[in-house]
């Protein structure tokens, strides 16, 4: 495959404005649109690759495995290796909680699956999380798994007949997108099923290329490169993406990879030494810059880290980029450095550590809802963030609580409601979209704990998790099927939790709390 300097530079031009989004610097606020142009630039390579191995008869599974594992799995897992003491020093429970199930879902290329569950891209948490970048990578591990299996299927029926199938299902997917961002906003910002498109746009660049060649055209290229800048500046976290809108920044690529030949001026601005420089350590910069300002970020806490820190970062990013693509990315693609049983054997050992830290991440905190409920149960007053809200209330309902006459179960609607609303010191088992189930489960456990005399009940319009595909409110399965039991036996309330048979070991107050 021909060298072509403008798709490093078109690199640089994906990378760094990802890199000033996450600083923090509000004049690129639709910078995260460089990811799309990763995900096409991506699929224009590897599609150029692809089919130019079939149609010399000459592709491998194997070889093409391989290859993708020199290109990423290296630099990952430095990474990652590199980063993880680090959460485990200044994550709260909570937090690494999260982290370590972001590391298992890296380690099996869903990570993008995991944080989908977890949290949207631009809530002011996602600034916290070292990994959550890892979203993007597993995207396109996703399509370097199916996409070849899709062409050794569908390669007998021709190269032509190909293309009209990539064409058809890039428009399905693109047509899935706008439906998503609609009804389903998370999910069709990380799920690959609503990006497959914008690959695919790079895929059916692939073929044009392929079949005429990068054409010359000042007009065209320029357009294109006009129209990823305009979206750089004009996006920003309320602009639905994918979708529509999604189409400026990717055609923009398009146009670049079709008509940007090498004398064409957009071209020769890409091709600009320091540009393509920047390119060359792109995947690097990607990787390095979010966990770098994640973990100050945490450590400092705040967000916003002000001009001297983050121009500090955003070096240190660079520099952190530079050594790692110079002795770790470089030296893993030599095939006399390693051969191809090494390759696949380290990239097995990388995945099933970073599975390993992943878990031991989830583990250490396992029980932070009973830890943090304790707290409480002891003094007036914690600091706790994100976690599995119904277990918190369940620990709740498991230490000491003063007695009071009146509760409140439900749903945020009425998180609200206070002691001096009421008038009367109340409890609150209040949870995030509280269900028939939820206000079941701690109405009556509450009961037979306090007696009390008044209850407000308060539920979000879908009432029964059960019945329209919510499950939240399995967290507390097995408290809520006590109480059904009980009701359908109609036996007197007798208190189902016991804090002698919780295997919960109380710890003292650690950083994810104070009192």
């Amino acid at each position: 495959m021909k060298y072509r300097a403008d798709i490093d530079g078109l690199r640089a031009l994906a990378v760094i404005p990802v890199i000033l989004f996450h600083a923090g610097i509000g004049l690129f606020k639709g910078g995260f649109v460089g990811v799309d142009a990763f995900f096409v630039i991506s699929g224009y390579l590897i599609t150029t690759i692809l089919i130019e191995d079939m149609e010399n008869k000459r592709f491998s599974v194997a070889n093409f495995y391989e290859r993708r594992a020199r290109r990423i799995l290296p630099a990952l897992f430095f990474v990652i290796l590199v980063c993880t003491p680090f959460a485990w020093v200044v994550l709260s429970d909570a937090s690494l909680s999260k982290f370590g199930s972001g590391l298992i879902g890296v380690s099996v290329f869903l990570s993008n699956v995991v944080f989908w569950r977890q949290q949207g891209y631009f809530d002011e948490s996602a600034e916290l999380n070292p990994i959550l970048h890892t979203w993007s990578l597993s995207v396109e591990e996703q399509y370097y798994v199916l996409f070849p299996i899709f062409l050794i299927l569908a390669w007998r029926f021709g190269k032509n007949s190909v293309f009209w199938m990539i064409v058809i299902i890039a428009t399905i997917s693109f047509i899935l997108s706008e439906w998503g961002w609609r009804n389903k906003p998370v999910a069709n910002f990380y799920l690959a099923p609503t990006r497959a498109w914008e690959l695919f746009a790079g895929s059916i660049a692939a073929f044009i290329v392929r079949k005429k060649g990068v054409q010359k055209n000042n007009f065209l290229s320029l357009f294109g490169l006009a129209a990823i800048i305009f979206s750089i500046f004009a996006y920003d976290e309320s602009t639905p993406f994918p979708s529509v809108y999604t189409l400026i920044p990717v055609l923009g690529v398009v146009l670049l990879v079709l008509y940007a030949n090498e004398e064409t001026l957009a071209a020769r601005l890409l091709g600009h030494k320091v540009i393509v420089g920047v390119g060359l350590i792109s995947y690097s910069a990607y990787l390095w810059h979010q966990p770098v300002f994640a973990i100050v970020r945490v450590y400092m806490r705040k967000i916003s880290l002000g001009g001297y820190t983050t121009l500090i970062l955003i070096t240190a990013t660079f520099i952190l980029s530079y050594l790692s693509w110079r002795f770790i990315e470089k030296p893993f693609r030599n095939r006399v450095f390693l051969n191809k049983i090494s390759v696949f054997a380290l990239s097995f050992t990388s995945l099933l550590v970073i599975f390993t830290l992943g878990y031991v991440s989830r583990q250490a905190v396992v029980g932070v809802e009973d830890r943090l409920a304790y707290q409480l149960s002891q003094n007036d007053y914690i600091y706790f963030e994100n976690m599995d809200e119904r277990r918190f209330m369940e620990a709740r309902l498991l230490y000491p609580l003063k007695p009071v006459s009146t509760i409140v179960v439900g749903s945020s609607r009425v998180m609200q409601i206070d002691s001096s609303i009421i008038g009367e010191d109340i409890q609150s088992f209040t949870v995030s979209g509280a269900s028939i189930e939820d206000d079941i489960a701690f109405g009556l456990e509450a009961l037979a704990k306090l007696n009390y005399e008044n209850i407000y009940i308060a539920a979000d319009p879908w009432l029964f998790n059960q019945h329209d595909g919510q499950n939240r409110y399995q967290a507390i399965s097995e408290l809520l099927d006590y109480w059904i039991k009980s009701i359908e036996s109609n036996l007197p309330p007798k208190q189902f939790l016991d804090s002698s048979l919780r295997k919960t070991e109380i710890t003292p107050a650690s950083n994810a709390f104070s009192s």
